[in-house]
């Protein structure tokens, strides 16, 4: 049998609207509650964050995912790649991606 191939350019569609909602009330998520926002286990949001930040980066966006944190550190996990993870670099993208005007809905 078959297995069914896991759409994570779907998914990361389906969590967009709320990252932008995050970023306009200037809060954060934690994978579990992200990935929970959909009906997933936290593990799944590394595949479509990854799509988001694929994305973002193509189009020359701040990292919309910058705003999912690990529930004890508050930091983005390993596969956050987009800027240096230091403290300055940090707070410098989450301060970009909070004053963007980003589209409601996902535009890939």
């Amino acid at each position: 049998m078959a297995k069914k191939k896991i759409n994570h350019l779907k998914r990361a569609r389906r969590v967009w609207p709320r990252l932008v909602q995050i970023a306009q009330s200037k809060g954060f998520d934690t994978y579990g509650e992200n990935a929970g926002s959909i009906g997933l286990h936290h593990r799944s949001a590394a595949w479509y964050l990854g799509v988001i930040q694929a994305e973002c980066r193509r189009r020359g966006y701040p990292p919309l995912q910058a705003l999912v944190v690990n529930k004890t550190t508050r930091k983005p996990g390993k596969g956050y790649t987009t800027t240096p993870t230091t403290e300055p670099a940090y707070k410098k993208a989450v301060c970009r991606v909070r004053a963007y005007d980003w589209p409601k809905a996902a535009p890939f």
